[in-house]
């Protein structure tokens, strides 16, 4: 079914294009749910009479938030695909801030130490050029991908061709040849494997208009509200020359706003490493976890952390525990920048 003007032609379709419609169907349905059941969680815990959960905390007001990111895991499958890839590009750039913070700590600390700022291999611990090699505005992956998407005779192959000759001194990509749909990216956690075929099609997110003004007139009136929220909002798969972005564009869009609100926010992280891959208990794997603290660049904090002092007592408690074996002749009058001693009485520092 075509609308065309204001009235709706009928027209056959293929079991292949009736198939597409369906799979659009499905995913447009747990999409809308799925918003849904994220927004219903993020104002669950508002206490009445606040302004909500902050910016990004989900809540419709501002303040202060706690917020709960558990990070998606790393993909690396037998057969990868689109969605394989948009999932370990967020690992990517959730890595970057990572680095970001936990190695500028490290130096800020020793330097307030007056110990000599560490050394670190930012090589070894930089995404910068595998992020770039996504989302650089012409020749990036996702850029390449909606270009092709608005060709008419545009393929996966051709994709992948285009791919390849715009980052072909790029070391992170490589093609697999004579594939041809196939090609290589070399994460931060790994080399991976993806299959485009498919990604043109993924990429579009077939749904047609008509079933999108049945849904809206649905005789279910919850998912008449689903979707009904969409009438003021472009489909990201809609078609419209340089303004298609499709599903990755959207994608990129939700995670620039996800980092954004990281970044505005106190990150603290906590990292889970897993002992095996088999989920046995008692089994303890020496190269699977060597391979997640490499990859997350764990074990590079920890050298640069290393590098400066081995200990950080505060000073009151150094001084309660060893100030016994010092004579009080040798101790100073009042620690460095405090106060002097008034009359006789002895210092916080004496006692």
């Amino acid at each position: 079914c075509l609308k065309a003007g204001g009235e709706f032609i009928q027209t056959p379709q293929t079991c292949a294009a009736a198939a597409e419609v369906r799979d659009g169907l499905a995913k447009a349905l747990y999409s809308r749910l799925f918003d849904r059941l994220v927004a219903a969680i993020n104002d669950s815990p508002q206490v009445a009479g606040s302004d909500g959960g902050g910016e990004g905390g989900g809540g419709s007001g501002a303040g202060p938030f706690v917020g709960l990111l558990d990070i998606f895991g790393f993909e690396d499958f037998e057969s990868n695909s689109l969605e394989q890839l948009l999932i370990n590009f967020s690992n990517e750039h959730l890595q970057a801030i990572f680095n970001s913070i936990i190695f500028s700590a490290a130096q800020a600390e020793a330097e307030a130490e007056g110990v000599p700022p560490p050394q670190f291999d930012a090589e070894a611990v930089s995404n910068v050029s595998t992020i770039a090699l996504f989302s650089a505005p012409h020749s990036g992956l996702f850029a390449l991908l909606n270009e092709e998407c608005v060709f008419p005779k545009g393929t996966d192959e051709s994709f992948v061709a285009k791919l390849h000759a715009a980052n072909k001194e790029h070391s992170r990509l490589s093609v697999l040849q004579p594939e041809g749909s196939a090609f290589r990216v070399a994460h931060y956690a790994g080399s991976v494997k993806y299959q485009a075929s498919g990604f043109l099609n993924k990429n579009k997110a077939p749904f047609s208009e008509d079933l999108l003004v049945l849904l809206r007139t649905s005789s279910e009136p919850f998912v008449a509200t689903l979707f009904a929220q969409e009438a003021a909002a472009p489909q990201a798969g809609k078609r419209g020359g340089r303004g298609f972005r499709g599903v990755v564009g959207g994608y990129a869009a939700e995670l620039d706003e996800l980092l954004r609100v990281i970044r505005s926010s106190t990150a603290h992280f906590v990292r889970c490493i897993k002992p095996n891959v088999r989920k046995a208990a008692r089994c303890f794997e020496e190269p699977v976890v060597m391979r997640q603290l490499r990859c997350g660049g764990v074990l590079e904090a920890v050298r640069v952390f290393a590098s400066g002092f081995p200990d950080r007592m505060p000073i009151r408690d150094f001084v309660g525990t060893y100030c016994s074996v010092v004579a009080p002749s040798k101790l100073p009058p009042h620690p460095p920048g405090g106060p002097p001693s008034q009359g006789d009485a002895p210092t916080a520092w004496e006692r």
